[in-house]
């Protein structure tokens, strides 16, 4: 998958009816807490970092998980759309999420 693809894909999640892509719909999370869900996804994913957050602006955090490294490690579809139901988001840029 390419980031292109992954943005697309994010996209469509957006598009889906609020009621296929909220947090209760993960069968197992990681976490109670989405945000810290999503956090504990993605180091499972994409492997080690010092900190999860990389700045900040205008109520969006910005994650320090390359996407070529969540990319190269091939998650799944309803792995993605997990994340998305954690409320991260998907730019050229890379991940973030609102706070």
């Amino acid at each position: 998958m390419t980031v292109e693809e992954l943005i697309e894909l994010f996209d469509e999640f957006a598009n889906m009816p609020y009621d296929e892509t909220c947090f209760e719909k993960i069968e197992n999370p990681m976490h109670c807490c989405p945000d810290v869900c999503a956090f504990l996804m993605l180091q499972a994913i994409a492997g080690g970092t010092d900190n999860m957050v990389s700045g900040a602006e205008h109520d969006e955090i910005y994650l320090s998980v390359d996407l070529d490294d969540v990319l190269d490690s091939c998650p799944t579809k309803e792995w993605l759309k997990d994340l998305y139901r954690c409320g991260v988001m998907v730019n050229y840029n890379g991940f973030s999420m609102y706070v």
